[in-house]
C-alpha cells in the first residue's frame, strides 16, 4: 500500500498486530502513530516525521528510515531495524539490547 498518496489532510492511523510489509509512507507526518507487534518488513519511511512513534516489539526487516524524524519514538523490543543516527534524528528515542547494538553499524564498529 503507497500511504504517501493519500490525503494528508486528517491522515491519523496505527497499527497492532498486523503485517504491513511493502507499504510506503514517505514523506507523511506520523507523529504519535502506533505500530505495535507489527511485521513492517520492507517498507519506506524516508523524509518523514515518526515523533513519538510506536514501534514497539514490531519486525522492521529490510525497512527504510532515511531523513526520519525519530525523536522520542519507541522501539523497545523491536528487532531487525536498520537506523543510520547520522541519517536520522533519534533524540530521546528508546531502543532496548540486543538489537540496539544495530544503531553501530554505520560507524563500521566491531563489538566482540
Amino acid at each position: 500500500v503507497n500511504f504517501s498518496r493519500c490525503s494528508k489532510l486528517l491522515l491519523d492511523f496505527g497499527f497492532s498486530k498486523c503485517n504491513i510489509s511493502n507499504s510506503i509512507f514517505s514523506s507523511l507526518n506520523l507523529k504519535g502513530m502506533k505500530l505495535v507487534g507489527c511485521k513492517i518488513m520492507d517498507c519506506d519511511f524516508e523524509n518523514c516525521d515518526l515523533q513519538q512513534a510506536n514501534f514497539e516489539g514490531s519486525d522492521l526487516l529490510n525497512t527504510i528510515f532515511s531523513n526520519t524524524n525519530l525523536g522520542a519514538a519507541s522501539f523497545l523490543n523491536a528487532v531487525n531495524y536498520r537506523i543510520d543516527p547520522r541519517q536520522n534524528n533519534l533524540k530521546k528515542a528508546k531502543f532496548s539490547l540486543p538489537d540496539a547494538i544495530t544503531l553501530l553499524d554505520c560507524f563500521g564498529v566491531e563489538i566482540v
